[in-house]
């Protein structure tokens, strides 16, 4: 990454992206694009989805989730900046829990109501291998 110049303020990437969001300094970006931010989280382990995840990006949510999450345990999925996400995005997440292996599961942290209404309309929200942790406000 490179760095930016704020007047006579020279700037990392790091310390850049402590300034725009605090609480993602520090963590470890696995994937991003212009619209989505996927980073790994280590208390607890899993990965947090920032921004917005259409079609043109799912195939970053299985990707990420196979390869970037921890190999063994629940894991935990922090969509607390998510603020968009549509069916192939839900899908993506969905199928990755399944795809986990015997007694792991993803956790979804953070959920928005709306979100949460749509998992429970279509039936998702009582996969086994998917849990909701709580809503926007947990």
């Amino acid at each position: 990454m490179g760095s930016y110049h704020m007047g006579a303020l020279h700037l990392g990437y790091e310390e850049l992206l402590a300034i725009e969001d605090p609480a993602a300094a520090g963590k470890e970006i696995i994937y991003q694009d212009k619209q989505l931010v996927i980073s790994r989280t280590r208390k607890p382990a899993g990965l947090k989805f920032a921004g917005e995840i259409d079609s043109a990006n799912a195939h970053a949510i299985t990707q990420s989730l196979a390869s970037g999450a921890p190999a063994e345990g629940d894991v935990h999925l922090d969509v607390t900046q998510l603020r968009f996400i549509d069916v192939s995005g839900i899908r993506a997440i969905v199928s990755s829990a399944g795809n986990l292996g015997e007694d792991r599961r993803i956790l979804l942290h953070g959920l928005s109501a709306q979100l949460e209404r749509v998992l429970s309309i279509v039936g998702w929200a009582e996969a086994p291998t998917l849990a909701i942790c709580g809503g926007e406000h947990e």
